[in-house]
């Protein structure tokens, strides 16, 4: 019993993998429990959903002799007497039971509300505990951003979530911004040197030398990695910039 997409009628009845049922109705398969796909645009010509397993078509139904069928007279384990099958992908397959399909939709809720909570929970610790920084070469030069301040490790490797890939080493140095008590500049020290080891490589004529992003003359800095600063007190916690800092520290920082 081979079945192509182009073969679905009007009317026809699926059974899919995950036991729920659905009609098809012109391009458009709606399922007896809510939803619908575009046929040609969520199925492969082999009846299968790429995107979602649980969405392939199992068994297929037809009314015999032009009669029509409807989702009320399928029951668990009961196919109306005026239907045939035309398809079936795997004889050996059974329809999980309600009471399966019950408890598959209770655990996907629980998932679900549970990414939702913890979705939250990091929100709400965002909320609490991110700081603002002004970040260079991040979209941009001089741009003020929110972090927490764990991830600022992941923030100057270039991640926006934060993240800290095993393949890029971190050596965290901290640089006090001259006249000021309670401002630092953060970078990482092996990306500035291999920001150093890739500007010694000859350029082709077309390119222009790299400028630092950041250069501090009573230390005799340059920086030609990406940089961060922010507020760091007297215990070493980083805190977020205020407004009135930027006129100490914002000339030091590329355009």
């Amino acid at each position: 019993m081979n079945m192509k997409l182009e073969d679905l009628r009007n009317g026809d009845i699926a059974v899919v993998r995950d036991g729920q049922l659905a009609m098809v109705q012109g391009e458009v398969l709606f399922y007896d429990e809510g939803g619908f796909y575009f046929l040609d645009e969520s199925f492969d010509d082999d009846l299968k959903n790429p995107s979602e397993k649980l969405d392939d078509i199992m068994r297929l139904y037809r009314g015999c002799d032009g009669c029509r069928i409807n989702f009320d007279e399928f029951g668990d384990g009961f196919v109306p007497y005026e239907s045939e099958l035309i398809y079936e992908r795997d004889p050996e397959w059974r329809r999980p039971t309600q009471e399966e399909r019950d408890k598959r939709k209770a655990e996907e809720q629980a998932r679900r509300e549970q990414q939702e909570a913890e979705m939250k929970a990091r929100m709400e610790k965002y909320r609490k505990e991110s700081i603002r920084v002004m970040i260079q070469a991040f979209y941009g030069n001089r741009v003020i951003t929110g972090t927490l301040p764990e991830q600022m490790d992941g923030l100057i490797l270039g991640n926006p979530d934060g993240s800290v890939y095993f393949d890029k080493p971190v050596a965290r140095t901290i640089v006090r911004i001259p006249g000021t008590d309670n401002l630092v500049l953060i970078y990482n020290r092996f990306q500035e040197e291999e920001m150093l080891r890739d500007n010694e490589q000859p350029l082709p004529e077309k390119f222009h030398p790299a400028k630092p992003l950041a250069v501090i003359p009573e230390l005799g800095l340059e920086l030609y990695s990406r940089c961060l600063v922010c507020r760091m007190n007297d215990e070493g916690k980083f805190e977020s910039l205020e407004k009135e800092d930027l006129e100490k520290f914002i000339h030091y920082l590329a355009e």
